[in-house]
């Protein structure tokens, strides 16, 4: 068993520490570097966690080279680091430039908040404006989703019944299934627990933790509910094992590992203080995003499809978005599928949006047409 990660608390301590912050700023007790951690630990998302951490760090970086304290930051300031990003190869997309904004606008929040500093200076920068009904991601057709899913079920049948190796390959099947068919985030499906996994109102279900904190409940249809069938007992399985290696690990003496296996289950799979994930590695950690789009990209290449090199594991959520609307799913079910909070996010994946055929002008123009009674 890998050696486990240092608490949560110690790895956001321990990044906040190789940021160039001063101990102290003039006129205030506290020090930035305590307050910033704070901040990052009000960030309810793990995912907005790390980008916010990453987008701080870069500007950070950004002050330190011009040599500007984020205390004497101006509006003009930020222009220019703005301008600075644009000039990237490749430029960061607009949604990208917003939410860095987003991320440094938090931060200034906050120290204004606890006294640290006396003014917001990203109030007032410009937005980049965004087109939300474009959406860069590789979507696939459905008998291309169907050539993908074949290649994931080729890939189980390789091996033969034992074989590690058809394990890692039925694990795999289930996930890509998933994301398929559930239209889940990459980082949703990584972060699902074997709790997750309920029975409501007759339905099997699972529940799904988004963006935002916003949970949602979602069915299994019946071809995912058989590859859970075979997947979960041996899950389970693996989960209690390799808590027992942990623990034992843990502990200093020869007797009973027993009271470190509380501390144990903490520290198994992901570091985020969660227990039984449905999805780890042969080593017991939970399964990486990284190795989720090395997965898709593989399957892709062995289905033979045109945008294999380009496709993402989002590709799956966009092909299962533009399947649904286009199989005349309403887009309120579509919406509540992939957990939007807005459903303009959930319209640019509509490929029929603004065909004139299904223009309402036609049922208005009978309607109206119509004799009376």
């Amino acid at each position: 068993m890998p050696e486990s990660p240092p608490p949560l608390a110690d790895r956001i301590t321990a990044a906040v520490d190789a940021l160039p912050l001063p101990d102290s700023w003039p006129g205030t007790p506290w020090s930035p570097r305590a307050e910033t951690t704070a901040w990052l630990y009000s960030q309810r998302s793990v995912h907005t966690r790390r980008a916010y951490f990453q987008d701080l760090a870069q500007y950070l970086r950004w002050l330190d080279a011009v040599g500007r304290s984020p205390t004497q930051v101006t509006k003009a300031d930020l222009d220019t680091y703005v301008f600075f990003l644009r000039q990237q190869d490749p430029p960061p997309s607009a949604a990208s430039l917003n939410r860095r904004l987003a991320a440094l606008s938090s931060w200034y929040r906050y120290l204004v908040e606890e006294g640290m500093a006396t003014r917001n200076p990203v109030v007032g920068v410009r937005r980049v404006p965004t087109n939300r009904d474009y959406s860069a991601t590789v979507g696939l057709a459905v008998a291309e989703v169907r050539a993908f899913l074949q290649a994931a079920d080729a890939a189980v049948e390789r091996w033969g019944y034992g074989s590690p190796l058809r394990r890692t390959a039925e694990r795999d099947r289930l996930l890509v299934t998933m994301l398929a068919t559930l239209g889940l985030r990459v980082s949703e499906a990584t972060g699902l627990n074997l709790s997750d996994l309920r029975h409501n109102a007759g339905h099997r279900t699972v529940v799904i933790r988004g963006k935002g904190g916003r949970v949602r409940e979602l069915p299994v249809p019946a071809v995912l509910g058989r590859l859970l069938d075979e997947h979960v007992p041996i899950q389970r399985q693996e989960n209690e094992r390799n808590i027992r290696i942990e623990a034992s690990r843990m502990s200093t003496r020869a007797q009973s590992a027993e009271p470190y296996e509380e501390e144990a289950r903490r520290k198994i799979g992901d570091p985020l203080f969660t227990t039984n994930p449905v999805f780890n590695t042969n080593l017991g950690s939970r399964l990486s995003q990284a190795s989720v789009f090395a997965l898709v990209r593989r399957l892709a290449r062995a289905a033979k499809l045109p945008a294999a090199d380009r496709i993402s594991p989002h590709g799956l959520r966009h092909s299962a978005a533009t399947a649904a609307l286009a199989d005349g799913a309403a887009l309120h079910e579509v919406q509540d599928l992939l957990g939007h909070a807005d459903p303009r996010s959930t319209r640019r994946y509509d490929r029929n949006r603004g065909a004139l055929d299904r223009s309402p002008a036609h049922r208005l123009a009978m309607l109206y047409g119509e004799q009376g009674g």
